[in-house]
């Protein structure tokens, strides 16, 4: 996202094109309309539109400082945003919290890798949401779902290893 000369964060022009979608295409699976933030005076965000379509990859690219990091804490209810709209599936929703994105199947991979080295890939994939058979991790599922989002994604990893 290019700084505007007033400091707040918009799309390159040629974005657009990225994200425009064909009449043959479903409902996004996430679209932010209009999304705003500020920090005080500043303006960080400003009528900012996201839309993220299942079975693809996505990034999100820019100079430091234009406002990626808020619009990913927003889209994962760390921030809320002043104004615009947040939709899942088409339907609108309101986070209150990291929580609340999690009850709606959002997760966020942070741009830190190392931030969990000792954790195997699965782990960190699952980090803070492991998969539960009663009050104990379910080992086995938690590493063949992350083998099959793997495999998903064209990616071959060997998510038991560290």
């Amino acid at each position: 996202m290019p700084s505007r000369q007033d400091g707040a964060a918009s799309l390159h022009p040629s974005a657009a094109s990225c994200l425009a979608i064909g009449p043959d295409d479903l409902v996004p699976a996430v679209e932010l309309r209009g999304i705003a933030k500020r920090f005080g005076p500043v303006e960080v965000l400003t009528d900012i539109d996201l839309v993220l379509h299942g079975g693809r990859v996505h990034s999100l690219a820019g100079e430091n400082g234009a406002g990626k990091s808020t619009l990913v804490k927003i889209f994962a209810g760390i921030y809320r945003p002043d104004s615009g709209a947040i939709l899942l599936d088409g339907q609108p929703i309101t986070m209150h919290s990291a929580a609340d994105a999690r009850r709606h199947g959002i997760a966020v991979i942070h741009q830190h890798p190392a931030m969990f080295p000792d954790l195997s890939v699965a782990e960190n994939i699952f980090v803070g949401r492991q998969p539960r058979q009663g009050a104990r991790i379910d080992w086995p599922r938690m590493h063949a779902t992350a083998e099959e989002f793997s495999s998903d994604s064209g990616c071959r990893l060997m998510c038991a290893c560290r």
